[in-house]
């Protein structure tokens, strides 16, 4: 069976909480990449992930900036910032895992779920 790849954008609380579920199934999902804009927060998370250093990022533009590198991509940034980043996610053709709240603007949430449902 082919593991289920992940990218992490956002290592606060809530990408911590989703890197502890998805590291007790090694066998099914990996976790390739991760960014935060604290690198503290990238490297205490690296403890665990043991990731190439090309496969930190410093920043949500850094990691969407590249080529699509996992199956899915977990938006656990700040609410205000899920919209820019789920939208750019869905065009590089991740499938998200987006924390909730999706956004704290309705019509966010009405673009955001307008673009899924468009890209399938």
């Amino acid at each position: 069976m082919k593991k289920v790849s992940f990218a992490i954008l956002g290592m606060g609380n809530r990408g911590y909480a989703y890197t502890s579920k998805l590291l007790k199934y090694p066998d099914e999902m990996e976790i390739v990449a991760i960014a935060d804009n604290r690198r503290l927060r990238l490297d205490a998370a690296n403890k665990y992930l043991n990731l190439p250093e090309d496969r930190l990022f410093d920043s949500a533009d850094a990691i969407l900036a590249q080529p699509k590198m996992a199956d899915y991509m977990i938006i656990a940034t700040q609410d205000a910032q899920h919209k820019d980043h789920a939208l750019r996610a869905m065009e590089l053709g991740y499938d998200l895992v987006l924390e909730k709240p999706i956004s704290n603007k309705l019509a966010d949430v009405i673009e955001i779920t307008a673009t899924a449902a468009k890209m399938g």
